[in-house]
């Protein structure tokens, strides 16, 4: 089973873009991360092997310095694939 989820993270100041982005460029879960205006910087499309992984991959975005916040913009949720 797969788990799919979309975090929102917003940076303390603009210069520690270039670190989460060298971050997320070297996790392969995090399929896609946006630049929005606003509130909140990065949107993150996430698919991990299971919840277990998941939340190994939310703890190391948790720990990147310079993140200010981060929020769920939808549940997450799991997919079996067809049999």
């Amino acid at each position: 089973m797969d788990s799919i989820d979309r975090q929102i993270v917003s940076l303390e100041k603009p210069h520690y873009s270039e670190h989460f982005v060298s971050f997320v460029n070297t996790q392969d879960e995090i399929l896609e991360c946006l630049y929005l205006a606003g509130d909140f910087d990065c949107l993150m499309k996430i698919v991990t092997e299971s919840t277990e992984t998941l939340e190994r991959l939310l703890t190391r975005i948790k720990s990147v310095p310079g993140k200010q916040k981060r929020r769920h913009p939808e549940l997450s949720f799991i997919i079996q694939p067809p049999l």
